[in-house]
């Protein structure tokens, strides 16, 4: 009869995000990891295969989550265009210690470029889910007449993730919190005085 795992396998994918995200792929030791998932070298090996197998669990299931949680925004929210204005003030509404990390997704691309594609495969992955997200949203922002017929949803999702992205990097890079929120309110008046 095969052992038990003497953990929580989700709550040891959670520490390893946090750890990996804290630190980089490169920066982040096994040992590093033994300690914040408090799993045995052996347990690690036995469930996740390696460091690297880890990562691409964690920055999948990150990927995943952030988009979950926006479609989840945008259900509870208003409106439409209240969800987009939420998620882009999120960036600066954040604690300063969540603005210093940044965003996993965007560190993936800055550990990796295009070496790894299993890396390469999340971030489009993410990337498309999230503008096929983002374009619902516009859309129906559109119909709630809260911005013009004209302005494209499609291209304007993919400014949005572009821009998203920027933030979050600005974010780390130390822009304050009002220079956050003046950018993102920027691109929302511009779309609904055009």
């Amino acid at each position: 009869m095969a052992r038990q795992k003497e953990f929580d396998r989700e709550a040891a994918i959670a520490s390893a995000t946090q750890i990996f995200w804290g630190r980089s792929y490169e920066a982040t030791t096994t040992s590093d990891l033994l300690n914040g998932m408090q799993i045995a070298r052996q347990s690690l090996y036995d469930t996740f295969g390696d460091k690297h197998r880890l990562y691409i669990e964690a920055l999948r299931r990150y990927s995943v989550g952030n988009i979950r949680e926006f479609s989840r925004l945008a259900k509870r929210s208003p409106s439409p265009l209240a969800a987009i204005r939420t998620m882009l003030l999120s960036v600066a509404e954040g604690t300063e210690e969540a603005r210093a990390r940044g965003c996993l997704g965007v560190q993936s691309v800055c550990d990796f470029g295009g070496s790894d594609p299993e890396v390469m495969a999340i971030g489009q992955m993410a990337s498309s889910l999230f503008r096929e997200t983002l374009a619902q949203v516009l859309c129906d922002a559109k119909k709630a007449n809260e911005l013009p017929d004209k302005l494209d949803e499609h291209k304007a999702a993919k400014t949005l993730h572009a821009f998203m992205l920027g933030l979050r990097v600005r974010a780390r890079a130390g822009d304050g919190v009002q220079d956050l929120r003046d950018a993102a309110e920027c691109l929302l008046d511009g779309w609904l005085h055009n």
